[in-house]
Formats: C-alpha cells, sequence, structure tokens
C-alpha cells in the first residue's frame, strides 16, 4: 500500500469555486481509476487544499495517473497544468510509504459470485484493470453492513439488483492488506449497463467466462464460488475458508 499526498495551492479568496472544482472533476477521475480518496483537508491560512490518497502499489499509482490524465485530456482537450493555470492553482505531489509499527490500516472489500436464470456469470471490465474481467465489488464503507455493500457495489458498477445467497468465501491478500469477502447471489432485476468505474458489463455462459479472467486470483474466486455452497455471513468465523 503507497499513500499520495495531492496537495493544491488555491488563488486568493477563492476556496469554494476551487474545492468545488476539484470535486467535481479530478476526485472521480481518480477514483475512476484506482485510487481511494482517505481525505480531504484545508489549510489553517486557506490557501491549500490538501488530499491523502492511497493504491494499492506503486504500478497502480503511476498507471491510474496516466489512465486519468489522459481521459481528462480527450474529453477536455486540455492538459492538467493547463487546466489548473486556467483556474489558478498549482499541485504537488508526494509519495508516502507506510512505517512498519504504526497503526493497522486494512481494506475490507466484497464482490460478487452473481449468475441469472440461465446459470450465465456476471462479469465486468473495469477502467484500472481494463486486461481482465472480473467480479463486480468494491470496498465496505464504514458502518454498512457487508451483505449491504455487496448489493451496492453490484448496482452501482453494473445497474443490476441482487439477493444475496450468502457467502462463497473470505480471501486475504497479506501485500496490500485486503481482506475481500465474496457472495454468492443472483439477479432480481434490472439491465447490465456500465458505470464510470466499468466499462464493460456482460454475462457469460459456463465455460466460456474462465477465457475472459485473466488475473488468477479472481478466477480462483469465482471457482469456489459456483463450486461451494454458500453461508450466511453472520455464521462463525471458523466456518470461514480463507485463501490468498
Amino acid at each position: 500500500m503507497i499513500g499520495i499526498r495531492r496537495t493544491y495551492r488555491l488563488p486568493t479568496g477563492a476556496v469554494a469555486v476551487c474545492d468545488r472544482e476539484l470535486q467535481r472533476v479530478w476526485v472521480p477521475l481518480y477514483t475512476r481509476f484506482g485510487g481511494r480518496c482517505v481525505g480531504r483537508w484545508l489549510s489553517r491560512n486557506r490557501g491549500e487544499v490538501v488530499e491523502w490518497w492511497q493504491y494499492p502499489d506503486d504500478e497502480t499509482w503511476r498507471q491510474g495517473e496516466w489512465r486519468a490524465l489522459r481521459r481528462f485530456m480527450e474529453e477536455r482537450k486540455q492538459t492538467r497544468a493547463e487546466w489548473l493555470r486556467e483556474k489558478g492553482m498549482q499541485l504537488r505531489h508526494e509519495s508516502l510509504t507506510p512505517l512498519r509499527g504504526g497503526v493497522p490500516r486494512h481494506i475490507i472489500s466484497v464482490f460478487g459470485v452473481v449468475t441469472n436464470d440461465q446459470g450465465e456469470l456476471l462479469l465486468v471490465r473495469t477502467f484500472w484493470r481494463g486486461e481482465t474481467w472480473e467480479p463486480p465489488g468494491g470496498q465496505v464503507e464504514e458502518g454498512e453492513a457487508l451483505d449491504v455493500a455487496v448489493k451496492r457495489e453490484i448496482r452501482e458498477e453494473t445497474g443490476l439488483e441482487v439477493e444475496v445467497a450468502g457467502v462463497s468465501g473470505v480471501y486475504q491478500n497479506l501485500e496490500v492488506g485486503n481482506v475481500a469477502i465474496g457472495f454468492r447471489a443472483r439477479v432480481i432485476s434490472g439491465q447490465p449497463s456500465p458505470s464510470p468505474e466499468t466499462q464493460e458489463v456482460a454475462f457469460f455462459p459456463p465455460g466460456e467466462w474462465e477465457g475472459k479472467v485473466r488475473w488468477d486470483r479472481f478466477r480462483l474466486r469465482l471457482k469456489e464460488g459456483l463450486e461451494r455452497e454458500p453461508f450466511s455471513w453472520s455464521e462463525p468465523v471458523g466456518k470461514i475458508l480463507v485463501n490468498k
């Protein structure tokens, strides 16, 4: 896990306008391409907005940054530097590496092993991992129940409403401090449609989806999710199978 601190120096008396523009333009773009905004702060002299972003690793940050800038240029026909000059702002980046022995921080995420009435598997292709198809999912928000989180993530990424049958597995990625909980679910309404986070959404029949999923860990989680009998997410932890 790495941290990126983005510090925007603002023109005098333009806090509200500049902050609104940053939230409207850049926060969604960085989020879309793999970043997670941990917090945003205004300096005491009201001259700077400081954002702290987290990325799983350096490569994800570099690729996400490049893709965000490319998408911005395609949509706005100007560079980020030109946009900042136009708004009277300046930007400074700092890369932060967590120290050992600090306060433990873990990301809890959920994903869905989702099928329709025809037994086809629901997969998405995101903007920041465009080389592979994968199950829909994302981070659990603070105070959010796990089953509520997976329904929300599936809805946001695919436009579909699902009914959750239970947990299909729990997986830990020690490299990025992530615990991912899989849920078996079926579609109950809606039409598959892309979102700001997903460029493609589709169902694939048995025997075809395996070739679409290029990442081994996604393929394993989906395969086990389809083969295992799901169990209630509130059952004792001892019944949960944990894999990397």
